[in-house]
């Protein structure tokens, strides 16, 4: 998972990244509205994702783990929900499509799962790629039936936590592509600009994406980031964006100033690490950048 969310009134104990990105995964899927509030109930339609950028495997795990419980029912291994006879958990998900740019990662998160998960399951149940999200032209035919899936009763969502700002030359190739070809409803953590941002402060950050490779085009405001949405074919009503950036930057360069300092008792630094730290603190105290939560339901 990514490292972009603290959610500190919810969290206020939270030091570590694994805990934090958990915490903004289950944001956005709680604003989407995907994680199932009953356990046993059977389903009529399948409940399919796309993940665009699952990294290591730290999400697919989260999504896809499961334990059985005493009815011999499988339950997701981090969902809560009571049974008749004890505490339990249920999937959230039935098929997963990962996608990465990272043919390392892509391996280490097959691997990954191999060792945490009963080999039939993932083999039934999870498919990971290495491809270029961004660009759906050019995806190789197992990915584009893969995600396209295969049963006629379906809901199909697409998640990109934390990578559609990433993506070149833009984000907006791929979710056309949800919305046309996938039939798919769109939940992400993005980051978009603020909407009174000076010319020198968009000179710099032009720089920032420069340097990080991160297409500078990718950051518009909230108003066009809606409009292109509706442009794909999103109904405005449909549309939901959360701005969460108090629980984001703020924290997070809390949590790196905390690192560094107890780095450099024992001799070491944050390395590569400070910029980051600049960056995030940068955008804490001016908020030129915003975090948010976009929902758009198909």
């Amino acid at each position: 998972m990514n490292t972009l969310h603290d959610l500190a009134h919810e969290n206020k104990d939270t030091n570590d990244f694994p805990t934090a990105c958990r915490a903004l995964l289950i944001k956005v899927l709680e604003t989407a509205d995907v994680m199932r509030s009953k356990p046993g109930i059977v389903q009529l339609e399948t409940l399919e994702l796309v993940d665009l950028g699952f990294g290591c495997g730290d999400q697919t795990e989260f999504l896809m783990q499961q334990v059985e419980g005493k009815s011999g029912v499988p339950y997701h291994a981090d969902e809560w929900a009571w049974t008749t006879e004890t505490k339990q958990k249920f999937p959230v998900f039935d098929h997963y499509t990962g996608i990465t740019l990272s043919k390392t990662q892509c391996n280490y998160a097959k691997a990954r799962l191999q060792r945490v998960m009963p080999s039939d399951y993932v083999h039934d149940h999870v498919r990971l790629f290495c491809g270029d999200a961004a660009r759906p032209e050019a995806w190789p035919e197992a990915m584009r039936v893969a995600t396209q899936g295969t049963s006629e009763w379906k809901t199909r969502w697409v998640l990109a936590l934390d990578t559609f700002y990433h993506f070149s030359p833009s984000r907006w190739a791929v979710i056309r592509h949800a919305h046309d070809r996938l039939d798919a409803s769109v939940m992400a953590f993005d980051l978009v600009l603020a909407e009174d941002v000076t010319m020198a402060q968009k000179v710099l950050l032009y720089l920032v994406c420069a340097s990080s490779r991160s297409p500078f085009a990718n950051f518009v405001t909230e108003g066009v980031y809606r409009q292109k949405l509706q442009e794909v074919g999103y109904r405005a009503e449909d549309i939901v964006i959360i701005d969460i950036t108090e629980h984001v930057f703020a924290p997070l360069t809390n949590f790196l100033n905390l690192r560094e300092h107890d780095l450099d008792t024992i001799g070491l630094g944050l390395g590569g690490l400070k910029a980051a730290k600049w960056l995030f603190g940068w955008w804490a105290r001016t908020g030129i950048v915003r975090g948010v939560v976009v929902v758009a339901r198909r």
